[in-house]
């Protein structure tokens, strides 16, 4: 679920964002706990995902849903709607996320999952990727920091995909798929003749 809200995170713009994060603290829709303006205020896109999913669970759906309606953004509830009634989300409908057929494998898994192990071990310049993902609001500063606070290149490379690429789902796959393919041809070609 986290995966859908992310997406749809990704449809607002920056204003519509930070109202989006300013009724969440308002506890919008009413009966939901308000998020503390302090967790919210340096959150990614990401991030605000991963913490409604910390914080709401089963409900951060409708939770989305109604405070769509208070920026209004009602497009996109009925944009994600069919999704929802489907029961799908970005994680089932990968087809639409990329038409690329190399981020995909033939098991439904996305190509940074198939090659995780080896990326983490043969990565070896994290920041550029971190510097992107960063300018791309698909992770915060304090991520960031936190990240490049690990001594070595493959601490890093492991909190980026434990602590970022596997909560965020497919869109911060494909992000880190694009961003590899231009900072490190050279690996992705081989990983990619596998």
């Amino acid at each position: 679920m986290a995966e859908l809200i992310l997406e749809i995170l990704q449809d607002l713009t920056k204003e519509e964002f930070g109202r989006f994060k300013f009724y969440l603290t308002q506890g919008v829709p009413e009966g939901s706990r308000p998020i503390p303006q302090g967790q919210l205020e340096d959150q990614s896109r990401a991030g605000l995902a991963t913490l409604m999913k910390g914080s709401y669970g089963d409900k951060m759906v409708n939770i989305t849903w109604e405070t769509l309606k208070k920026i209004p953004r009602n497009d996109l509830i009925e944009k994600y709607k069919l999704e929802k009634s489907l029961g799908a989300t970005m994680g089932d409908t990968r087809g639409r996320a990329s038409d690329s057929s190399v981020t995909q494998t033939e098991a439904g898994q996305h190509f940074v999952e198939k090659h995780k192990l080896e990326l983490i071990n043969r990565v070896s310049m994290v920041k550029p990727i971190l510097d992107q993902l960063r300018h791309q609001g698909l992770i915060n500063d304090e991520t960031y920091k936190t990240i490049t606070a690990e001594k070595t290149t493959y601490d890093q490379m492991r909190g980026l995909f434990y602590k970022v690429i596997d909560l965020g789902g497919w869109e911060l796959k494909e992000a880190l798929y694009r961003i590899l393919k231009e900072e490190n041809p050279a690996l992705m070609r081989d990983l990619e003749g596998k």
